[in-house]
């Protein structure tokens, strides 16, 4: 009888991917379920039972069984080749004979790699005392005559025994071609990073509506050929949800810090989930906490508007041993507002910045000391510098009195020499929506303090496109 065949569907559909064969699950508190898979860690993986065997009765218990010299050479130059991902390379990882000789076929494995490479190297030494002395010969044949055939001669062999015995060094060519890699691509990674704010506006006046409202627009100066040789782009929804798959991100901190949030939502949720929530974000004073199911990310947003309630937070994260992907912070004017202390706003953020420094050593080292690709690396800190203040703007008398210009530039000044930011040799990353606001211009803001959202979609585009370049993605 005929057997119906599967399903056929119209279209194009993605196929599942294949379930590896060994699978570690890994979850922390507070975060959503991860899984990781590998199979070049055999240390992490744990070794099934042993199968039990029957007893050889011609074979004394205290006198087990071993492999034969010229048999395991023979096999391991076979299982030398075979990765690991291979059907017989998991195979390899399922036996019980595989687990019960793991030691032997590792001490086997390096003896027969260092015989390989000796008469790799032996070999090459045969090759090049032939080039030397055949060489040398007519070259002392001939010295009497000519020294500078001698001189040429010396200047041949000298080439020609580099030339035989460089490629059985190739950790020679390795670390000078590594080197001069991670040289060229640090500084294109400077110079990159450097060029984000380089950013020009576009406000023009909204002739749709009857008010009289404007038109705000942003992008990366084209003219620039710094920035065009760095490719910034604006991503879309799914880059961005593919950037941040499975990302723990954080913001912290006052209004500022609030409308990045707002802005990230706006980016990776569609416009019917942002109405429903946002009434819940934009409660005063209050801390925020949503999972993007589709693509598993989480964001928290704590209320700090003090630098003293950031450090806490990171006390809290230093504690727990549970990091975020990425920190996003920022305070500032609700200290110029209600202390007016621009030294004590240096004091505050000098202690955020030493405990920001622990912060990132002490997941570094967890990483080092772990040594597994279960390690997390260390989160990527961003620093939400205060924007421009307009002071004739600002909505009340208390506002216009304590926070000036003068006020404003002690702030500045306090936090280049705090070392909080990248700029005085600090761990964040500054997003300057000082210059986004000031180059956006006064049709920005009502309030001369908050801008409109177009300003942090800048700062987060950004922080986004220091996230490829940090993490050596392109989209």
């Amino acid at each position: 009888m005929h057997q119906p065949g599967p399903k056929q569907t119209l279209g194009w559909s993605r196929p599942k991917p294949a379930q590896p064969l060994i699978q570690t699950t890994t979850s922390e508190p507070g975060r959503p379920l991860r899984h990781r898979y590998h199979f070049r860690d055999l240390t992490t993986v744990k070794a099934p039972s042993p199968i039990k065997r029957r007893r050889n009765k011609t074979t004394s218990p205290s006198q087990p069984a071993r492999f034969h010299e010229k048999n395991l050479h023979l096999l391991l130059q076979t299982l030398i080749s075979i990765p690991d991902q291979t059907i017989v390379g998991v195979w390899l990882l399922r036996s019980s004979w595989f687990w019960d000789n793991r030691k032997k076929l590792t001490e086997a494995k390096v003896d027969l790699r260092k015989n390989e490479m000796i008469g790799a190297v032996q070999l090459g030494v045969v090759a090049a005392c032939v080039v030397v002395l055949v060489p040398m010969g007519m070259a002392g044949y001939h010295l009497s005559r000519n020294k500078m055939l001698f001189f040429s001669g010396a200047l041949f062999i000298t080439l020609a025994i580099g030339v035989h015995l460089t490629p059985y060094f190739p950790s020679v060519t390795d670390f000078v071609t590594s080197v001069s890699s991670v040289v060229v691509f640090q500084n294109r990674r400077d110079s990159c990073l450097s060029h984000l704010h380089d950013v020009v506006w576009d406000v023009t006046p909204d002739n749709s509506t009857a008010s009289l409202t404007y038109h705000k627009s942003w992008a990366w100066d084209a003219s620039s050929s710094s920035v065009s040789a760095c490719g910034f782009q604006k991503l879309a929804r799914l880059d961005a949800a593919d950037l941040l798959n499975g990302s723990w991100v954080v913001v912290a901190g006052d209004s500022q810090a609030r409308l990045v949030a707002v802005s990230l939502l706006n980016l990776v949720l569609d416009s019917e989930r942002m109405d429903k929530i946002r009434s819940d974000l934009f409660k005063r004073h209050s801390d925020y906490q949503i999972v993007v199911d589709e693509i598993g990310m989480r964001l928290d947003f704590f209320w700090a508007p003090y630098a003293l309630n950031l450090t806490t937070l990171l006390e809290g994260f230093n504690r727990n041993r549970n990091y975020p992907d990425v920190l996003i912070m920022g305070s500032g004017l609700w200290h110029m507002l209600h202390f007016s202390n621009a030294s004590d706003y240096g004091d505050s953020l000098q202690s955020l910045s030493s405990r920001a420094a622990s912060l990132v050593s002490s997941s570094e080292h967890e990483e080092a000391a772990t040594g597994s690709v279960l390690a997390r690396p260390p989160p990527h800190l961003f620093w939400i510098g205060m924007p421009t203040l307009i002071n004739s703007m600002l909505n009340s008398e208390e506002k216009r009195d304590k926070m000036t210009d003068a006020l404003r530039a002690a702030y500045d000044e306090q936090l280049r020499q705090s070392n909080l930011v990248r700029q005085s040799s600090g761990p964040f990353l500054l997003l300057d929506v000082e210059s986004l606001s000031w180059n956006c211009g006064v049709r920005c803001t009502e309030d001369g303090m908050h801008y409109d959202i177009p300003v942090y979609e800048a700062a987060l585009h950004i922080m986004l496109n220091a996230l490829l370049i940090e993490s050596h993605q392109k989209l």
